[in-house]
């Protein structure tokens, strides 16, 4: 009912503008209203404010590009892909509806970010030819709006993020960059980003972008500048309505729990997942929070998620971590129970989900202390992570699988550690003897090598383990960690 809603509100305002010569762009209080709303994910409230706003000035287009980002904003939570065959016949009428006025900023920068949105909608449903194609029209709008009102800081926040994730695409798909007209570079892209930020929280017309544009930079700081410290700063300093607003739980806990902020991850889900949440996926996270602390319950949420969730995505992961789950409470019967799931619900369309696969049919290999001290690491408890991982008797470890797990694990935890040599020690022992294995420790284990001799200042032992994390193929996750290593590479030139 809300999308028939939402979708008969966007055909108003589109028809309602479409070869109207008096159109023009304002975003006034109504429109700021309604944006704030859909980042709220309040679909319900920002279609209230543009149904005002189109009372009170009928010829303003903003609207358009604001039902669009609320169309968006819910279609990403909820990952429902009949919504998504109907945002994309919505785009083309909001495409339409914007051309009846075509000077100013603001009409390369609404079409630009609708092609942005259709185009992280189709990467999320696994078209990447079509995104490639909506990616290359946002690119080249914004690239236009931002030569002709170099001033138009709104603009300037969606180019500059295009670009540094393009100074980071590895060697092997440049060729394509150049085929559709991208460039960009990584170092100069965010130190332009970090003075765009300045610039629009002092500004009165654009200060509202601020949180977007935060929460976006402190992603870039921790996957393409490596600096965690810098990216939770920008994280947190804008997410402190988690208890509230769903969006900000899930990019806060996200963010959490990849910085090995467990504590505060829960704290950011814990409200949010007392019912069924607006976002299936904070249940999923909620389980991993809980599985990395040890909690008996953790289960619970991966259930619940696969019970809600109509997507197609971390299925298999979250049956694989449900039957890890299962195994630390000593109920095997129910671990194997799902690890014959994984195979038979969802899809491997994204890398865990493959990876959930991988590990699900060697599950009879798992190792449970060594299980439990990855779930400790993952979460932050790294002395308690090496406890337990201490107590492995290595001559117990009779497949060189459950050998390379542990010294790349023991490794990881030694890195979080900052004991650098014991580390560094640990990720050889994994280059050396387990390279020919087709699991991603050995390429993961040159990655985090060449980040201890970046942050020790050797750029050249960093360069090198940067390119022969490169130089590894056919393993999970190859394009993350290439992603990554490439960076690196770019950091160290």
């Amino acid at each position: 009912m809300r999308g028939i809603i939402l979708k008969s509100v966007f055909l108003l305002l589109a028809f309602g503008t479409i070869l109207n010569a008096n159109a023009s762009y304002l975003f006034d209080a109504n429109c700021r209203a309604a944006y704030n709303a859909a980042w709220g994910l309040k679909p319900i409230d920002a279609t209230a404010y543009l149904i005002l706003e189109k009372k009170q000035h009928p010829d303003n287009l903003v609207p358009l590009y604001l039902a669009n980002l609320s169309r968006f904003v819910e279609i990403f939570a909820s990952e429902d892909k009949a919504a998504f065959s109907k945002f994309k016949e919505e785009k083309e009428t909001g495409l339409d509806g914007l051309k009846s006025d075509t000077k100013g900023p603001w009409y390369a920068f609404s079409k630009a970010e609708i092609y942005l949105h259709t185009a992280v909608l189709k990467l999320k449903f696994t078209d990447y030819l079509g995104a490639a194609y909506d990616f290359n029209k946002a690119y080249h709008n914004l690239t236009s709006c931002v030569d002709e009102y170099p001033d138009f800081l709104p603009a300037q926040k969606d180019l500059l993020l295009l670009k540094a994730v393009v100074g980071t695409v590895p060697g092997n798909y440049r060729w394509m960059l150049k085929i559709l007209g991208f460039s960009g570079d990584l170092k100069s892209s965010m130190a332009k980003y970090q003075v765009m930020l300045s610039q629009m929280e002092k500004s009165s017309d654009y200060s509202i972008f601020t949180k977007e544009s935060r929460i976006m930079y402190a992603y870039l700081s921790l996957y393409m500048l490596n600096n965690p410290s810098d990216a939770w700063k920008n994280m947190d300093a804008v997410t402190q309505d988690f208890n509230t607003n769903p969006i900000d739980a899930f990019v806060r806990g996200n963010l959490a729990l990849r910085l090995k902020k467990n504590e505060v991850a829960i704290q950011a889900f814990t409200v949010q997942v007392q019912n069924a949440p607006p976002i299936p996926y904070l249940d999923y996270m909620m389980g991993v929070a809980k599985l990395q602390r040890g909690d008996k319950n953790a289960g619970f949420y991966f259930g619940r998620y696969l019970k809600e969730y109509k997507g197609e995505h971390y299925i298999k992961d979250a049956y694989l971590r449900l039957g890890w789950a299962f195994l630390l409470l000593g109920e095997t019967k129910n671990y194997k129970n799902a690890m014959d799931l994984v195979s038979v619900y969802g899809t491997a369309q994204i890398e865990e989900d493959k990876n959930a696969l991988k590990e699900a049919k060697a599950s009879k290999y798992a190792v449970p202390i060594i299980l439990r001290a990855r779930f400790l690491f993952d979460g932050g408890y790294l002395i308690k992570a090496k406890e337990e991982i201490k107590q492995v008797n290595t001559a117990s470890l009779s497949m060189d699988i459950q050998k390379e797990e542990y010294y790349y694990r023991f490794g990881r935890i030694e890195d979080a550690l900052g004991n650098n040599n014991e580390a560094l020690y640990n990720y050889q022992v994994v280059i050396d003897k387990y390279s020919d294995q087709d699991s991603y420790f050995a390429p993961a284990a040159c990655l985090y090598a060449g980040m201890i001799w970046e942050k020790k200042k050797d750029n050249a032992r960093a360069k090198a383990y940067y390119k022969k994390c490169l130089e590894y193929h056919g393993y999970i996750y190859k394009d993350s960690f290439d992603q990554k290593a490439y960076a690196g590479v770019k950091r160290t030139e």
